[in-house]
């Protein structure tokens, strides 16, 4: 069963959405919105299974190359589900605010395993989970 759960993002203001129901990796992990193929049917998440080292990089690639697979959501292995969960509808509310972006949101729940000279943008999320209120970083 999907858990619907509010998140409060700057310059969206709050917004009650459904989480995705996520499978635990037990390895580093992409999660693409749409297939990374032309498809009338977008389908389900698509899950990537792929070495840390290549986590980023092909993450970025697929933004930029294949912008129809966004939001893109980047999943250490270790972060919790919830927590990813979050960071894949947080992606998609970014998306939702400016949907011709030529570039697909690139998003992750944690500190991203890429090299600290790689420019990020934090966001600071207030999200409310059965009227436990939370903040976190995405």
């Amino acid at each position: 069963m999907a858990l619907t759960v509010t998140i409060d993002l700057a310059d969206l203001g709050t917004t009650p959405v459904e989480l995705p129901e996520l499978p635990q990796p037990t390895t580093d992990t992409l999660l693409l919105a749409h297939p990374p193929w032309h498809s009338s049917d977008p389908g389900p998440v698509a899950v990537v299974w792929l070495d840390r080292s290549r986590l980023v990089r092909l993450a970025f690639a697929f933004a930029v190359d294949r912008p129809q697979t966004g939001p893109i959501v980047v999943w250490p292995a270790g972060v919790p589900v919830t927590s990813t969960a979050l960071a894949f509808a947080v992606g998609g509310l970014l998306t939702a605010q400016h949907p011709d972006a030529e570039v697909a949101r690139v998003v992750c729940a944690a500190r991203p395993p890429a090299r600290r000279t790689r420019p990020t943008v934090q966001h600071d999320v207030r999200v409310e989970i059965d009227g436990q209120i939370d903040r976190l970083i995405i």
